[in-house]
Formats: structure tokens, sequence, C-alpha cells
């Protein structure tokens, strides 16, 4: 209680006796800086935080379920799925994913001033694309039809929006199985995940993962067969340089992909 006129007294509710802004009721309320943004679980060896601050977790968000808060110690990650795609194995990264957050034209989760707030989140917005109007050109000219495109990922500067062809997805990779994949796939995309190793752009990236891609087949066994692979039906050569057909959907992420998740700049 502090005092405010010769007779009088006041007192902030809720009761914030360190100054932060945030209630000294909530659980994780620490005495920490409001505008911390350390969240390290799932544990990342090179980025830490999800570009929401502790008073943001604090303050709460309103999804089209209701008014929730966060984890401030737990990477939190908002994904608008009007159609409902669903999110596949991207709940194996181990993020808290919260689904459908209120729409707006900046598709961001925070937008508002204050001394403890820092940055203005995005959500992640799937789209279902229409069967076949998703393509790219291969180097030799030729129009190949694609399951999926995301433009951008969380932390760099605009909205992650990722279009998937579902149809296609589930001709192309066993149902509903290939739809997982896919849907997995671009949302990694969302959270900085690249393609380790694709035939079209050489084999510099086999020495840029620290060696041969995580998705190659040693002696007919799979090692860390990545959902980050551009195309599990790819051809691959394994390190003795003899053609593998890849032909099983992957079904998890590899341990590289989980330490270089990106939520923010």
């Amino acid at each position: 209680m502090k005092k405010y006129k010769p007779d009088k007294f006041f007192i902030n509710i809720p009761f914030d006796d360190n100054r932060n802004y945030i209630s000294d009721a909530w659980e994780y309320d620490e005495g920490k800086d409001p505008k911390e943004d350390e969240d390290d679980d799932p544990h990342s060896d090179n980025y830490k935080g999800d570009g929401l601050s502790r008073y943001d977790e604090y303050r709460g968000f309103f999804t089209q379920e209701g008014y929730i808060r966060t984890n401030p110690n737990h990477k939190d990650v908002f994904v608008y799925d009007p159609d409902k795609l669903g999110i596949g194995y991207f709940s194996l990264t181990n993020l808290h994913i919260i689904l459908n957050p209120i729409p707006n034209d900046d598709r961001r989760v925070t937008e508002y001033d204050t001394t403890a707030h820092i940055y203005n989140q995005f959500y992640i917005t799937l789209r279902k694309a229409p069967y076949h109007s998703l393509w790219i050109y291969n180097p030799e000219g030729v129009q190949v039809y694609i399951c999926g495109r995301t433009n951008t990922a969380l932390g760099a500067g605009e909205a992650p929006i990722c279009d998937i062809d579902d149809q296609l997805s589930k001709e192309r990779y066993y149902g509903e199985k290939g739809l997982s994949y896919i849907l997995a796939h671009e949302l990694g995309h969302a959270v900085s995940l690249f393609e380790h190793y694709s035939p079209w752009s050489g084999r510099e990236e086999y020495y840029a993962m620290g060696g041969y891609p995580p998705n190659l087949i040693i002696g007919g066994q799979y090692v860390n067969f990545c959902i980050m692979n551009p195309d599990p039906f790819y051809t691959i050569l394994t390190p003795e340089g003899e053609p593998q057909n890849v032909n099983l959907v992957p079904l998890n992420y590899c341990p590289s992909c989980l330490n270089i998740i990106k939520l923010k700049k």
C-alpha cells in the first residue's frame, strides 16, 4: 500500500509489488523483466524465445475457442486453420501449438504498444489450395506440380502462409498420412526449417549439414529419415554412391531440425 495524499493510500490491482506490470500472483511472475523472451522448451542450442514477451504471455490471447494465457518458458506458435486441414506431424516439434487465433488483416497475434511489449508476433495461416494449382519449374524448364508452398518464416518480417494442395498430397503420399507429412513439411518452413537435400541444388547441401543428409539409407537402414526431405520419392545416393529409391513417407523430424527452429528475429 502506498501513500497518495496525507490521508489517502492506494494499492495496485492486481498486486504488483515488484512493478513489472505482471501480477505477483501469476505463477510465472518470478519478478523477472516483463520484456524477457527466453522460452527454451523445446530446447535449442541456437535460438531461445518465441516472439512473445513475458508480459504478452501474462496478458493472454483471444482465440476462436476463448481466452488463454501461455507459459513463458514454453515456445508457442499460433496457427490459423480456417479450412480445418490440421497440423499433421508438426506436433512432433513439441512446440505448443495454439489453433485459430482471432483473424485480422495483419495476421498478428499481438499488436499494441506498451512499455512491456517487444514485438508484434504473427500467426501462421494454413490455406487449402485447389487441385494442381501449385507448381514450380525444374532446371529443365518443366512444370512440376507440388503439394505445398510457404512464403516465409516467423521472424522474417511478414506473416507466413502455407498453401496446401490436400488432394494431391493424399494421391502422392498414401492418403491421410501423406497429408500429415505435407502439413508438417510446410509448417516446418514457417518456423525456419529448410530442406536438407534437393537433387536440384547440387551436392553442396551434403556438407552444409556436416556430412551426408540425415535422410540417407545406409546398409538398408533408414537413418533419421526426416520430414524436411524435399520429396520422399526422390532417388538419393548412399555414401558408396549407389542410388536408392525412397518410397516411404517420413514420420519424424531429425535432431538437426529440432535444434534450428526459429520463431523470432
